[in-house]
């Protein structure tokens, strides 16, 4: 779902029309007309207002996809597996390879075990 259709749904579903919006946001209802039509876009202070009055998630919205620290994690645990296994292969000792990738994916189960718990 693009902008103009998250602002069109959540107009509606709010109940609202696009006059009404318009006077909330202080714009024209041509502006409004626009921005769900998709000819135009708000502009970034608009957007939060939008965002605030209509109930929806900016980043969604703009279809933005932001790395979380979660993210980082994977990433850190992925490069300490494939050091180990490096370090073990330059040792020639391939426990050490073994032991390090073993205990990265138990790091990577907890980790994403902790990620999807909901307290």
């Amino acid at each position: 779902m693009n902008l103009s259709e998250v602002i069109r749904e959540k107009r509606t579903e709010k109940q609202l029309t696009q006059e009404q919006l318009a006077n909330v946001l202080q714009v024209s209802k041509q502006t409004v007309s626009n921005w769900e039509t998709g000819e135009t876009t708000p502009d970034v202070e608009t957007l939060k207002n939008l965002a605030v009055v209509l109930e929806f998630s900016i980043d969604e919205a703009l279809n933005l996809e932001i790395e979380t620290k979660d993210d980082l994690i994977d990433w850190l645990i992925i490069a300490g597996m494939f050091l180990g296994n490096s370090a073990g292969f330059i040792l020639n000792d391939f426990t050490i390879g073994y032991v390090s990738t073993l205990a990265g994916f138990g790091i990577y189960i907890i980790a994403k075990a902790f990620k999807n718990y909901k307290l």
